[in-house]
């Protein structure tokens, strides 16, 4: 099954901005709501506990989706250099928003 993970990354004040990154894989592991999803791109101690699940059977697909992260500040640049360094651990930024 593709499953693709989902998490927003916002400032401190998210209406001074917000992106999303997402990573796709092929796996048959599924993560269930609670469970802690470990990647190169989070710091060791940094626990990203999926936060909700959702299933499309009739495209073999899984959407997982962490909870959003909050960036210390309200600097946006400090999301776009996030968006590139997600990009160099082979994630997607798919939008930005300010």
């Amino acid at each position: 099954m593709e499953v693709t993970l989902f998490q927003s990354i916002q400032l401190e004040n998210h209406q001074n901005g917000v992106i999303t990154i997402s990573k796709t894989f092929n796996t048959s592991m599924i993560p269930r709501q609670g469970d802690i999803v470990v990647d190169s791109l989070w710091e060791t101690d940094e626990e990203q506990i999926v936060h909700s699940v959702e299933f499309n059977f009739q495209d073999d697909n899984c959407y997982v989706y962490i909870t959003k992260k909050i960036l210390p500040t309200n600097d946006k640049s400090m999301l776009i250099k996030f968006s590139n360094l997600a990009i160099s651990h082979d994630w997607e930024s798919n939008s930005f928003d300010f």
